[in-house]
């Protein structure tokens, strides 16, 4: 697509890429009501961030953002190769674009018909959005725990702290959610802590963060002699 002569002449109604450019109001399945524009009171501005939380997701997402124009061919192709050899759709393979286009206008089924939807709407809102604004509107609706959409919500639920105020790590464990927000969520109150699993997975997702540029050895050094601080018990208590 990004090569081809394809025009879009309008969106379909229940897809209104083009309506991200101005005021786009979303509802989370959670029932929030977001409206995805600057001045909205409720909408976190991508400057009011560290550089290192968006570097974050983009380290565990989709280390090649910055380069694609909405969708990676070989890795949908990947995906699919893989999820066929299984029998069921079990890798995800999306890129942020992707995950934006899906959590904004598609359902949450796993099928080769919404992969294909996703991948010709995250090219739709490439054309629309620069990469900022793509990063911005991402992290304001992404889900990162059970009933938890938003990084600010996140961060607030988390750590109890607004999210221009995470540190390299605390940013790294908020996008270790994004692969199985509500099972992590689960997870972390059952058990009264990380996993393991979850612990290297925050670790690597730093290392990546370094190996991007986001953060220097001495801040990755000093990240990963840290404690993280989950709010445990107020997360079992939120969750009942």
């Amino acid at each position: 697509l990004a090569n081809s002569n394809c025009h879009i002449q309008t969106d379909a109604p229940h897809a209104n890429v083009a309506a991200l450019t101005r005021h786009y109001h979303h509802v989370t399945p959670n029932g929030r009501h977001l409206i995805l524009a600057s001045n909205s009171p409720e909408f976190i501005a991508l400057d009011t961030l560290p550089s290192y939380v968006s570097a974050a997701f983009i380290a565990a997402e989709d280390a090649s953002f910055q380069r694609h124009r909405g969708f990676d061919s070989r890795q949908i192709e990947s995906s699919i190769a893989k999820d066929l050899a299984k029998g069921r759709f079990a890798r995800g393979g999306s890129t942020i674009s992707q995950q934006l286009a899906k959590n904004l206008f598609l359902s949450r089924e796993r099928t080769l018909g919404r992969k294909l939807k996703e991948a010709v709407l995250a090219w739709r809102i490439e054309e629309v959005l620069d990469k900022d604004s793509i990063l911005e509107s991402y992290l304001n609706v992404i889900q990162l725990g059970e009933s938890v959409y938003g990084i600010d919500a996140a961060s607030q639920r988390w750590f109890q702290k607004e999210a221009r105020h995470l540190s390299p790590r605390e940013a790294a464990f908020l996008a270790s959610l994004t692969r199985s927000p509500t099972f992590s969520s689960r997870s972390i109150a059952t058990g009264g802590g990380m996993t393991p699993a979850m612990v290297s997975r925050v670790e690597h997702i730093l290392k990546s963060m370094h190996h991007l540029g986001a953060i220097d050895a001495a801040t990755l050094a000093h990240e990963q002699a840290s404690q993280l601080h989950l709010q445990v018990e107020r997360i079992v208590a939120l969750d009942r």
